[in-house]
């Protein structure tokens, strides 16, 4: 998390001083003086929620509620800090050419609850005893109010409207979990409630407020469904595609870029607040990754908008299996895999794709490349993201298939074609086959072969629609009947005729150590191959519970399997089982308690189900090693199509190992979820 900030009282008098307090508790919001011509707005609309009152250990209990006290912990505290200090370190006429509105709540803290609107003046009194909210100097406040809900936000664009329309220049920021297509905000008093995209229009549309820059700190966000809701009501966007680190937007920075850039174009000033997200000095830790961040020219959304209705509409299912692959190998934001989910993906990329393997498409996919590339005008993004490049759309995913309907889609002709894509793909209830015999080479035995000088297993793969990926998949015997799966790495294929190499596996894998690999507690997590970076480092994923809560985790290796970073970004599950990945990025350290989820695979059932493995607790900080298995270990090829379907080569073993407690992963927990019927041909 970011430092704490505090100013002291003696500065923070002077600097109220300056402003003065005005007071109006209730449902009357005054007014505010501003000197017309002259000033630059910058309205926050902080949605606390559980990154304001569920800061640590992050288990869904509110802090305060688990202190009994009051917590000024919190990050739209540490936010709000960073706003003072910013503010604090301008010079008195920089300080009078900004206004400053947040309205805050949103949270279960006690001071949360609600909204209230507090200027930069009351912002400085509120701060005086370290926590938000307990003041009487707000310019409006409702403790009842729901800050997910169209009017609670309209309510507060239109106070922006009404009470700084003298202000030369205006900036929205929209703080807090973002969703993509689905929307933004938990407001955690009112559950998983959000501020959906059909209800940010309502409250745009009915305040009839526009602002020069709108700025989303929050996940997700850098979307073009977004951008299409917010296009009439902004000339710029700054968002992010992917999650955010915990950290969040520099505050700080903020209000020293608008304050020296005051006669700057919005272009000038957008390129400096994406490049100070990226050069915060908690952003350049190597441990805070998947960082994206654009520059989006708004007025320019609605070529785009007419050029991807086109280019949907001459997408043709004929070529479903180039699709799939497309879509593949496109770069994916926001992926949970025991949850199946990814959120979106790069437009552009996306597009580059199809251009490349569809010829017929060459036009239609050029244009959007063309556009994509005008309209977002700049944008950063670290090696974990090589295929990012500003604007992201709709995946595809069927899990989010019901939630993406006439209100979300982009065009009526994009969601058409999603829901014709995503309705080949459900018709497809026939696995894909395996041949284990397949290409020639020089066989060493009997269903095995040498590629490139490896030894391994040479099949063939082939599917009635479309094959998704070819994995091989690394596990070790649970027992005479179950396999945990602890790893999976990407199969290509050797020719366009569904060849694939297997190259034999040494039974090594990464191992997780409590302080000392030789003498501590040592498990073997899951880890299954997520992508690569620019860097050609490999990114393996898997979920798992960290301190009781569950997260993605995420570790990244280089070409020698030293782990060189690792991270976890906790999620809630909605009441309709949607998943809501948190804004934080938490580093495994001494004190934490960890257990990975697995995939267990029956034969006797031959359906893959999730199961927890044993418990980790750190005394000491982990270390990770690549070593040896200390089980029986087994491999084997495993496909998928995109309609779910999946079939297995037959299990080749690895190393035998007569003791196979040393493993541990032994069965804690079977998750309740669904399971995956498999075809598996091989040695039972």
């Amino acid at each position: 998390m970011k430092k704490a900030f505090f100013l002291s009282f003696t500065s923070l008098l002077s600097l109220y001083l300056i402003k003065g307090c005005s007071s109006g508790i209730g449902s009357n919001p005054s007014t505010n003086s501003t000197i017309p011509g002259e000033k630059t707005l910058l309205a926050i609309y902080m949605v606390g929620g559980n990154l304001e009152d569920d800061v640590k250990p992050r288990n869904g209990t509110p802090d305060e509620k688990e202190k009994g006290s009051i917590s000024t912990a919190g990050a739209g505290s540490s936010d709000l800090r960073e706003l003072l200090e910013g503010y604090q370190n301008l010079t008195e006429t920089e300080q009078k050419s900004l206004d400053i509105l947040v309205g805050f709540g949103g949270g279960r803290k006690q001071g949360w609850k609600g909204i209230k609107y507090a200027d930069i003046s009351c912002l400085i009194k509120d701060s005086e005893d370290r926590y938000f909210g307990n003041e009487s100097c707000y310019k409006y406040s409702e403790i009842e109010a729901n800050m997910a809900t169209s009017d609670t936000l309209t309510k507060f664009l239109q106070f922006t409207k009404k009470n700084y329309s003298g202000d030369k220049r205006k900036i929205l920021q929209l703080w807090d979990h973002g969703f993509a297509y689905l929307g933004m905000g938990n407001d955690s008093v009112n559950g998983s409630d959000l501020i959906t995209l059909p209800e940010l229009k309502e409250s745009f549309t009915n305040s009839a407020v526009s602002f020069d820059l709108i700025g989303f700190d929050a996940c997700l966000m850098a979307n073009l469904e977004v951008a299409k809701v917010v296009k009439d009501f902004g000339t710029y966007m700054v968002a992010s595609e992917e999650l955010e680190p915990g950290h969040g937007w520099n505050y700080t920075d903020y209000l020293e870029i608008l304050s020296a850039n005051g006669s700057a174009n919005f272009e000038q000033i957008g390129k400096k607040l994406v490049d100070s997200y990226f050069d915060n000095p908690d952003h350049k830790s190597e441990n805070k990754k998947d960082k994206t961040l654009s520059l989006i020219n708004l007025k320019k959304i609605n070529s785009l908008l007419s050029q991807v209705d086109q280019f949907a509409g001459k997408l043709d299912l004929k070529n479903f299996p180039i699709l799939v692959n497309n879509l593949e190998a496109s770069q994916k934001f926001g992926s949970s895999v025991k949850n199946g989910t990814i959120y979106s993906i790069d437009l552009k990329n996306w597009a580059g794709n199809i251009k490349k393997d569809l010829p017929d498409m060459d036009i239609f996919a050029g244009q959007v490349i063309k556009t994509i590339e005008e309209l977002v005008i700049y944008e950063r993004h670290d090696k974990t993201k090589p295929n990012s490049s500003g604007l992201s759309i709709f995946s595809l995913n069927k899990v989010f298939e019901n939630k993406y309907g006439p209100n979300q889609a982009v065009s009526d002709s994009w969601l058409g074609f999603s829901r014709s894509f995503l309705s080949v793909g459900e018709s497809d209830n026939i696995n894909p086959e395996i041949n284990n015999n397949g290409f020639q080479t020089k066989a060493t035995e009997p269903g095995k072969c040498s590629y490139e000088g490896q030894e391994g297993q040479c099949i063939n793969v082939s599917d009635n629609k479309c094959l998704k990926r070819v994995d091989q998949v690394l596990s070790v015997k649970k027992d005479e009947d179950n396999l945990l799966m602890i790893g999976t790495r990407p199969l290509s294929p050797i020719d366009n005729k569904g060849n694939y190499f297997q190259p034999k596996w040494d039974g090594q894998w990464f191992s997780l150590c409590d302080g000392d690999c030789k003498s501590g507690k040592t498990i073997f997590p899951s880890a299954y191959f997520y992508g690569k970076a620019e860097d050609d480092s490999v990114i393996y994923t898997s979920d798992a519970l960290l301190n009781g809560e569950e997260v993605t985790f995420f570790l990244q290796a280089n070409n020698k399997n030293k782990v060189i970073s690792q991270w976890a970004v906790p999620y809630s599950i909605g009441t309709e089982g949607e998943v809501y990945p948190a804004r934080v990025q938490v580093d495994i350290e001494s004190g934490d308690v960890l257990q990975f989820y697995y995939q267990l695979y029956s034969k006797k059932s031959r359906k893959i189900t999730w199961e927890t493995g044993e418990t980790i607790t750190f005394t000491k900080n982990p270390i990770w090693d690549f070593t040896e298995v200390k089980a029986e270990s087994v491999y084997f090829a495993k496909a998928d199509d995109f309609g779910g379907n999946t079939a297995n080569s037959e299990i080749n073993i690895s190393v035998k190992v007569n003791v196979t407690q040393n493993v541990n992963v032994t069965q804690n927990q079977t998750v309740t979820g669904p399971t995956i019927n498999i075809n598996f041909p091989g040695k039972k």
